[in-house]
Parts: structure tokens; C-alpha cells; sequence
């Protein structure tokens, strides 16, 4: 049985109207539930739309639109 104890969360740190902002996610977390876990944490109204993207290692954001993205 292997529980969500077992994985380490993943550290999300979100940079948003000036602020930064840090949460954190298990790594198998669905795509729907992160950008929830993002509206909520931004307080976006569900109407808002909103890009969500990632750093990699040479500095470049790379956007995330699907799962396998994520």
C-alpha cells in the first residue's frame, strides 16, 4: 500500500501580482487539481483565465497545458 506519505510533496513556489507565493503538491496530482490548487491560492474567480509555467534549468518558462507537462 503505498499512501501519499511515501512521496515527498513537490515545492511550488508562484509568482503572482507582485508576490510569491508557496505551496505544495503531491507529484501525481492531476492537472485539473493543480490549477484549482492555483486559482485558490491566487484567489482567481473561476471566469478568470490564467497561463501557468515552469522555470527549467536554463531559465526558460516553459508552459503547462496538459498532463504530461505537469
Amino acid at each position: 500500500n503505498n499512501s501519499d506519505m511515501d512521496v515527498p510533496e513537490i515545492r511550488v513556489k508562484t509568482a503572482y501580482n507582485g508576490e510569491i507565493l508557496i505551496t505544495y503538491i503531491n507529484p501525481t496530482i492531476t492537472l485539473d487539481l493543480f490549477n484549482t490548487e492555483i486559482r485558490d491560492m491566487c484567489k482567481f474567480t473561476p471566469e478568470q483565465q490564467f497561463t501557468t509555467k515552469w522555470v527549467d534549468e536554463e531559465g526558460d518558462p516553459c508552459t503547462i497545458s496538459n498532463q504530461i507537462e505537469l
